[in-house]
């Protein structure tokens, strides 16, 4: 693991505290990056023993309605800690979970960061063979974007932006309050796609887990993918 810096050790503590506070216990381990222009966390074991009710009776409906709304409490804090501490403000803070992992991602965009893939790729590595990759996983599920921007996040993270890219029953699904069925199919879609395959190929890579956010009012949706650690 990258050793983290001062800042992003700080903050750290800060949030885990926060998980305390509201959940009744914090994550085992949190990775933070704050390098432009997204913030992420990494979450892992986060579960708590009624959450771990909940899951092993089924009702994962519930345990993410519960969840999610100690969450959104968790939010505002969370833009006041980072405004405080790193001087970052978030326009927007996205999150999923992969219950089967017991693990989750928070990321968000830094305000007046503007999003270029080719700021934040390693030189050895091409976006646009990434990005048209990414195109062909996408359309299974979906209609392929009218655009792509992916940007790295530390070492270990890709955020992919996605517009125009829900389907009009992608669309249904969302407003009719399936955005699990619609998250599940995506990753579900991916995983089985040889180009998902090409994707760990080009970065030569395996990506270990798949977080994604849809935005029906914007059209648009953001896959978060975590790499293995670079050896």
């Amino acid at each position: 693991m990258l050793k983290e810096k001062p800042i992003e050790k700080h903050i750290t503590g800060i949030l885990v505290k926060r998980f305390k506070d509201h959940f009744g216990k914090g994550p085992t381990s949190v990775d933070i990056n704050l390098d432009p222009p997204y913030f992420t966390m990494h979450l892992r074991d986060l579960l708590t023993p009624t959450e771990e009710v909940l899951l092993n009776n089924e009702k994962i409906t519930l345990l993410l309605e519960l969840r999610n709304c100690l969450l959104e409490s968790i939010i505002p804090k969370l833009n006041n800690d980072l405004w405080r501490y790193a001087g970052i403000e978030l326009e927007e803070v996205c999150y999923d979970w992969n219950l089967g992992n017991q693990s989750g991602m928070i990321w968000g965009k830094i305000k007046g960061e503007e999003i270029h893939s080719v700021f934040t790729w390693p030189p050895h590595l091409s976006y646009k063979v990434f990005e048209n990759k990414l195109h062909e996983v996408i359309r299974f599920t979906q209609k392929t974007p009218a655009y792509i921007t992916t940007c790295w996040s530390g070492n270990q993270i890709i955020i992919a932006r996605l517009q125009g890219v829900l389907s009009e029953t992608g669309k249904e699904f969302l407003i009719k309050g399936h955005e699990n069925k619609l998250k599940d199919a995506t990753q579900k879609m991916a995983g089985n796609s040889i180009h998902y395959k090409t994707l760990e190929f080009h970065l030569n890579r395996s990506i270990e887990e798949t977080f994604v956010k849809w935005d029906i009012q914007n059209d648009q949706g953001d896959l978060v993918f975590l790499l293995n650690q670079a050896k």
